[in-house]
C-alpha cells in the first residue's frame, strides 16, 4: 500500500512511502510521519491541526478491505483521502477500484 501527497503535488513532489500489509495503526502512522507533508497535518503555521486519527482509520479500514479480498483486486486509487481538521474526520472523495478474476491462495 502506497500513502502519500495527492492530487497534482503527487509528481512534484514525489512525497510517498510504501507499506507492507499487514500494517498496524503504529504502522500507518510512522509512514505518515515520515512524509514531507506531515508538518501540514499538525497544523503548520497557525493552520488548524488534521483529524490524523480520522485519516489512520480510513487507511486502516482500507487495508482491511484489501487483505479481506486479497485475490480480487488487482487495483485501488483512492485519491484523494481529505483529512478533515481534528474531530472532524476524513474521506475519499474518489475511488477507482478494478476487479479481476478471482485467483485462490
Amino acid at each position: 500500500m502506497t500513502l502519500g501527497t495527492g492530487g497534482v503535488l503527487v509528481e512534484l513532489l514525489r512525497d510517498s512511502v510504501t507499506l507492507m500489509l499487514p500494517a498496524t495503526r503504529d504502522d500507518i502512522e510512522a509512514a505518515l510521519r515520515g512524509l514531507k507533508l506531515y508538518p501540514l497535518l499538525e497544523g503548520y503555521r497557525g493552520r488548524p491541526k488534521a483529524d490524523v486519527n480520522a485519516a489512520i482509520d480510513a487507511i486502516s479500514g482500507i487495508a482491511d478491505f484489501v487483505q479481506k479480498n486479497e485475490g480480487e483486486i488487482e487495483e485501488l486509487d483512492i485519491n484523494p483521502l481529505i483529512v478533515c481538521a481534528e474531530g472532524k474526520g476524513a474521506w475519499i472523495a474518489d475511488a477507482l477500484l478494478v476487479l479481476g478474476e478471482k485467483k485462490n491462495g
